[in-house]
């Protein structure tokens, strides 16, 4: 009997721990959000942005990350003055105005993008204060950013706002979610977003 309670408890960690994501369940729409970088001054400075929230990903203790949102960035040129990202621009708050930690980078364009070229990298914010979602006002974020075309900045914001699915609820595959197991049970947030430019 003994043997068969310690056989149970492990099947039942096992299960537990096939329900943990290294997501957060939570979701982002639209995806991609898409965002002229379009220069009044500049006729020949047109580009825009695609941008698509990919969620909130957990703190790795082995890696040593944090919990952070994910942001995957595609850029285009669509003007014959080159596009260059600027890095040290890119900022996150909150809806109550807790400021992100600042951002990392992978796969940023190491050179300006030229007419017709395009870059697809992913732009990562760490919580503030090491809290987890749940412990932030997250009703809302605003990501903004600047380009540079050759010396004519491109400012952009973008603010996303919190909104509850139609069916919050229920048994179904999540593609967030790394593997699941029997009675796995999610619920999730939708963020729409909005686009302004400055």
């Amino acid at each position: 009997m003994n043997r068969m309670l310690r056989v149970l408890a492990v099947v039942s960690l096992g299960l537990v721990g096939a329900c943990r994501s290294s997501w957060y369940a939570y979701r982002f729409a639209p995806a991609p959000l898409e965002v002229a970088l379009d220069s009044p001054r500049a006729p020949d400075a047109k580009g825009r942005a695609l941008v698509t929230v990919l969620g909130i990903r957990r703190a790795d203790e082995k890696a040593g990350t944090p919990a952070r949102v994910e942001v995957r960035m595609r850029l285009e040129n669509a003007g014959t003055r080159k596009l260059a990202v600027v890095a040290d621009s890119f900022r996150m708050v909150s809806s109550s105005l807790e400021d992100f930690a600042a951002p990392s980078f992978d796969a940023l364009p190491a050179e300006p993008l030229a007419q017709n070229e395009s870059a697809v990298f992913e732009v990562a914010f760490a919580l503030p204060g090491g809290n987890g979602p749940e412990e932030l006002g997250l009703a809302g974020l605003n990501l903004r950013w600047e380009v540079d075309f050759e010396g004519e900045r491109v400012g952009t914001g973008i603010t996303f706002e919190r909104r509850p699915e139609p069916y919050p609820y229920g048994w179904y595959h999540d593609p967030f979610y790394d593997s699941w197991g029997a009675g796995c049970f999610q619920s999730h947030v939708t963020v729409i977003g909005h686009a302004h430019d400055d």
